[in-house]
């Protein structure tokens, strides 16, 4: 495992949603979040570089307090790479990345040694711009991925992953618990409809996890979904967001307390995971 993510750990604090870069909540929640020892994960994308100018202004005077950070950057070719790279260092005020996420679905030939993509990868590293660089997988990018994860060219994987959706099928899953390919999962505490991928119909899951929850003996479905996405095989940590201090201490307190779902219930919603990706006719 890259060194860097050995330091990654537990709750990830989402920024998508401090879009104000003077709102007293918004500032006081990025201070805290850095405070409790959390990551963060953020983008430029995320309010057309508001939350940047939000993180700017949290910490800008107060350089030693900087969390350590995943930032979301550019794949689909080597020059896009370097230009978000520097636009998010710029944007954040800061020299160097601790991960960047690579998105875009990269082509496997040019993270190769000797392809472009792995070039200047390489060289954000030696000009120590990048410490570690995640694949990010999205929607059906599954098939896509396999060269990345099987070859090892990037330091881990980021997917969406939570009670109701694994945005990888189970070849590819299966590959990256065999690699031992550390897991960084996005939405780990979602649970909608709108992130379901699995069966026929949104109920047949609701119906299944609403059995579950009423055998987990869990006080609430946030504490739920916090003990299923705090215990997941190979991963490091889950991202959650909020603007809101309160609900902050609410994450934080569930995620210290976050211990595994009885061996059952956390087998059942994994079987489940498998079923649904089998059901839509992959493997």
């Amino acid at each position: 495992m890259h060194p860097t993510l050995h330091h990654l750990r537990g709750l990830i604090f989402g920024t998508g949603r401090l879009k104000d870069p003077e709102d007293a909540d918004h500032l006081a929640v990025a201070r805290e979040a850095a405070a409790a020892g959390l990551w963060f994960h953020t983008a430029e994308e995320y309010g057309k570089g508001a939350v940047f100018a939000t993180l700017k202004n949290a910490f800008g005077d107060r350089p030693a307090a900087r969390p350590r950070l995943i930032a979301k950057v550019g794949g689909k070719s080597a020059d896009l790479l370097r230009r978000t790279v520097d636009s998010t260092l710029r944007g954040l005020g800061i020299e160097r990345l601790d991960i960047a996420q690579v998105c875009g679905g990269p082509e496997a030939e040019t993270a190769r040694p000797g392809g472009e993509l792995y070039d200047t990868m390489k060289l954000l590293r030696e000009q120590g711009k990048v410490d570690a660089y995640l694949l990010d997988i999205f929607h059906n990018g599954s098939t896509k991925a396999i060269p990345g994860v099987r070859e090892q060219l990037y330091d881990g994987v980021i997917f969406y992953w939570n009670v109701v959706n694994r945005e990888v099928d189970n070849d590819l899953y299966d590959l990256i618990q065999s690699t031992g390919t550390p897991i960084v999962s996005r939405r780990g505490l979602g649970g909608g409809p709108e992130a379901f991928v699995g069966p026929p119909s949104p109920e047949q899951a609701r119906a299944l996890l609403d059995d579950l929850y009423a055998q987990s003996g869990c006080s609430d479905r946030m504490t739920f979904r916090m003990r299923f996405a705090l215990n997941l095989p190979g991963c490091l940590g889950t991202i959650a967001a909020t603007q809101s201090p309160k609900h902050l201490q609410r994450l934080l307190c569930d995620a210290e307390l976050a211990e595994a779902l009885p061996v059952e219930i956390h087998n059942a919603i994994h079987a489940a995971q498998r079923n649904w990706f089998a059901d839509k006719g992959q493997a």
